[in-house]
């Protein structure tokens, strides 16, 4: 990958709140190598950047909405 494409998937990651824990165990590497990757210190092997990129798209959105609540008073 690209550096502009390795850093819309950090930002994808960091939407979706998205671990290096939970990264490095999908793709089957180390935390600290998920950091040096989006880092741009460190390349990744093809496969592993498939799975890395699969498991970001694939993972769940989440929106929190603020509600305003009446009182009963």
């Amino acid at each position: 990958m690209k550096h502009e494409e390795i850093d819309q998937l950090y930002m994808k990651k960091r939407r979706k709140k998205i671990t290096n824990n939970q990264c490095a165990e999908a793709c089957g590497c180390t935390a600290s190598m998920i950091s040096y990757y989006f880092n741009h210190k460190h390349k990744m092997s093809e496969p592993k950047q498939d799975k890395l990129k699969k498991f970001i798209e694939e993972y769940p959105e989440y929106a929190i909405f603020k509600v305003a609540v009446k009182s009963k008073d």
